[in-house]
């Protein structure tokens, strides 16, 4: 589902059950922001190595191994995919299937072309 502009905030605020979040356009430092925003309201302190997982470009392979790990500290889990791509579509999609209570946030710049998430399930949100 898309979110409406003027529901942004609110939803990153609280993301409720949502399940997966893309944040896309230019401007890299606002995606940055609405990233930090969505993952402090599911866990406050982004340090904790037990319920945050941060994936740089090279890392994206770990995506379906680090959201079915489990949180060791109780809570649900955040993982946060950086520079994201449409190549990883399919592995989202198994990896939020297996997933159990794990919030995705995948990050992209530029804009999407209209077919770009059509893939993406229902239960995944993206937002500008």
């Amino acid at each position: 589902m898309k979110i409406e502009a003027r529901a942004v905030n609110a939803t990153l605020q609280a993301p409720g059950a949502l399940r997966a979040i893309l944040l896309h356009g230019e401007d890299a430092g606002l995606i940055r922001e609405r990233a930090t925003t969505v993952a402090k309201a599911v866990c406050p302190d982004l340090d904790d190595p037990f319920r945050v997982a941060v994936l740089g470009r090279e890392e994206h392979d770990r995506l379906e191994e680090e959201t079915t790990a489990l949180s060791l500290s109780g809570g649900r889990r955040v993982i946060w995919v950086r520079e994201a791509g449409d190549g990883l579509l399919a592995l989202l999609q198994r990896s939020l299937a297996r997933a159990s209570d794990t919030l995705v946030i995948m990050e992209r710049r530029g804009w999407l072309r209209a077919r770009s998430c059509a893939p993406l399930p229902r239960r995944t949100a993206s937002a500008a």
